[in-house]
Parts: structure tokens; sequence; C-alpha cells
């Protein structure tokens, strides 16, 4: 059986470019937006052996979970 070892979660999103920026100034990831100018509509990040992607969603509103759920909420 073939042997996995990592795995890139994808993230609903409102604003990709909003995100990305975050990731970079806050985490110190690099980021891979598409296309390459605004508005982007899908992106990727990295950093080390992380890579995580965002999918813009029109009108996403994240919902709020932490109202339906005791004892945290984890997306991946």
């Amino acid at each position: 059986m073939s042997k996995l070892s990592r795995a890139a979660p994808t993230f609903p999103v409102a604003d990709v470019g909003a995100t990305i920026r975050w990731y970079e100034t806050e985490l110190g990831f690099n980021s891979y937006p598409f296309p390459e100018n605004p508005p982007y509509v899908f992106a990727s990040v990295g950093r080390d052996d992380v890579e995580i992607m965002f999918q813009r969603i029109e009108g996403y509103q994240k919902p709020d979970l932490y109202q339906r759920r005791s004892g945290g909420v984890w997306d991946a």
C-alpha cells in the first residue's frame, strides 16, 4: 500500500488576499495566489513542510461553531 506523508487542507474564505496577508505577516508563510493579481480566487501558502490552501467563496461567512459545540472547534 502507498504511504501518505502530507495533507494540504483547503479552507473556504471570503477574501483570499486578506487571508494570505495575515498568514504572511503573522506566521511567516509564503503565498502563491491565483491569478497573479487581485482579486484572487485561490491561493496556496507554505512554510517549512506545511501547505494550506484557500478558495474564495463569494459571500462566504465563517459559521460561529463555538456556539454549537462545547469543548472547542477544529477545522483541520
